[in-house]
C-alpha cells in the first residue's frame, strides 16, 4: 500500500509522497484541518501517516524556499 506522510513544523503543515519524483505540498498551520481533508480527498487510495521525520521536514522546507524564490523572481520580472 502506498503512503502519504504528513508533518507539522514551525508555522507549516506538509505532505510528502515518496517516489522517483516525490510529491510535496504544504500550507500554513492555521489551515491544518482543510489541508488534511484535501489530501484525503485527493489520495483516497493512499494510507495517511502523521510522522516526525527530519528528512521529510527538510524536503518540505526546501520546497517552501524554492516557491518563495520563484515568487520573488516572478514579482521582479513583472
Amino acid at each position: 500500500m502506498r503512503e502519504v506522510y504528513i508533518v507539522k513544523f514551525d508555522d507549516y503543515v506538509g505532505m510528502y509522497i515518496p517516489g522517483k519524483c516525490p510529491t510535496i505540498s504544504y500550507e500554513k498551520r492555521e489551515k491544518w484541518i482543510d489541508f488534511v481533508k484535501s489530501v484525503l480527498e485527493s489520495y483516497p487510495e493512499y494510507k495517511t501517516r502523521c510522522v516526525i521525520n527530519d528528512g521529510i521536514v527538510e524536503a518540505v522546507k526546501k520546497k517552501i524556499q524554492a516557491d518563495k524564490m520563484l515568487q520573488m523572481y516572478m514579482g521582479k520580472s513583472r
